[in-house]
């Protein structure tokens, strides 16, 4: 967003979701897992088009056409690693459980359940901040004060609807 923000300064998050939402005909996608997806702080429309190129495929231009593509190669690479791990585990998911911030994006989880052909629950926006406060707590030895609080306040923080 920071490339965006540059050519459009009150641009948010909700903005961004809702240009995704207005492409119909996303013909372009990535692999999420390439590293070069995976450094923060690049150029990423940048690196989108570069990927683009070398893969022969038609560059996505603007915040709309680039977040849908996000979008989609995020949920099909979701779609992927839940088959890979059904495969290595022998179990059959029947359910996804998304937390942080992503579950804010109400088009990023249906495209979720629509790739992975099950129901997405999304969690709390803030599930890390849990994990997080529960770490600082164990490290600093005061989560024995609590006694079971600490898991508590963290399944709290995990299950809060959006």
């Amino acid at each position: 967003m920071e490339q965006w923000r540059k050519q459009v300064p009150q641009l948010d998050y909700e903005a961004v979701c809702a240009a995704a939402e207005h492409v119909k005909d996303n013909q372009t996608f990535i692999d999420i897992g390439d590293d070069r997806f995976r450094v923060s702080g690049s150029n990423l429309p940048e690196t989108i088009r570069e990927y683009c190129l070398e893969t022969g495929q038609k560059c996505v231009e603007g915040i709309g056409d680039t977040s849908r593509c996000l979008f989609e190669s995020y949920a099909l690479y979701l779609k992927w690693n839940i088959k890979r791990l059904s495969r290595i585990t022998g179990e059959t998911y029947r359910e996804l459980a998304a937390v942080n911030g992503g579950v804010r994006n109400r088009l990023l989880m249906q495209m979720f359940a629509d790739a992975a052909g099950i129901p997405v629950v999304a969690g709390s926006p803030l599930a890390s901040v849990g994990g997080n406060l529960l770490m600082q707590l164990y490290a600093s030895g005061e989560a024995k004060k609590y006694g079971g609080a600490g898991a508590d306040c963290v399944r709290y923080l995990g299950t809060c609807c959006v």
